[in-house]
């Protein structure tokens, strides 16, 4: 998965960004702690909304939730826990590529590069900070 890795800074902002966005103080220490760990429903509903996802099972607010269920119980073993952490995110991503851009009997290589320049290009309005991360680094010139 050396695609993933080459890409998990990008991933990790967009996962900071919207796990951080949880609006309201937290109620105790353990939600402070929680705040920036995981995603909530309600903020993956606000990525897909702000990146333009919105195709097959992304369509439906209840196929979102049955997809999300399910990674969660991939990932913690957990289907109800309160919501994905940056490996569930991870996760997402790659059904979200697999959604959109799969034809059967791809390995991520090839859908997912579709899937991040997609991600770039809804970015470039919605997301400009986000969007500073899909451009690789220009080397500093003496």
């Amino acid at each position: 998965m050396v695609l993933l890795r080459k890409r998990l800074p990008v991933y990790k902002a967009i996962f900071s960004q919207y796990s951080n966005a949880r609006s309201g103080a937290p109620q105790d220490f353990d939600a402070l702690l929680e705040k920036g760990q995981l995603m909530a429903t309600g903020e993956v509903f606000k990525f897909l909304s702000d990146f333009k996802v919105n195709k097959g099972h992304f369509k439906s607010k209840e196929g979102v939730k049955a997809l999300l269920r399910l990674i969660k119980a991939k990932v913690s073993g957990d289907p109800l826990s309160r919501g994905l952490d940056l490996e569930g995110f991870v996760e997402l991503m790659l059904q979200l590529g697999y959604f959109h851009h799969a034809e059967p009997g791809d390995v991520p290589a090839a859908f997912m590069p579709l899937l991040f320049e997609r991600l770039k290009e809804a970015s470039r309005d919605s997301q400009p900070m986000i969007h500073r991360m899909f451009e690789p680094s220009l080397p500093q010139h003496a």
